[in-house]
């Protein structure tokens, strides 16, 4: 997660929009109580669901969403090899791609 974060903030990500997304990141990680590429689209839509049913805004969910997205895209970009030969875990992206982004 620092790489994926540090590679945010080399991509010229204000610190308060890095900030938000580590926030995020750690909240998906101790909502799924197992290792992050383990993690299914499931595991997303239910994390998801429990931030709107916890009174999160849509706009909310849709940002934690797209950061999930991002972080899952760079972790399958940079470190699906050696997590499969690691674990035999193939990360799967959790987010469906198709969701707006807030960034352009």
């Amino acid at each position: 997660m620092d790489q994926y974060l540090l590679a945010c903030v080399g991509a010229g990500i204000r610190d308060s929009t890095v900030g938000g997304d580590r926030s995020t990141l750690f909240e998906f990680v101790r909502f799924l109580g197992r290792p992050v590429w383990t993690a299914k689209p499931a595991d997303a839509d239910r994390f998801l669901a429990a931030q709107r049913h916890g009174g999160r805004s849509a706009l909310t969910v849709q940002k934690k969403a797209w950061s999930v997205g991002e972080f899952f895209n760079f972790l399958i970009a940079r470190h699906q090899g050696d997590i499969h030969e690691l674990t035999g875990h193939v990360v799967e992206q959790v987010i469906d791609v198709s969701q707006p982004s807030r960034r352009p």
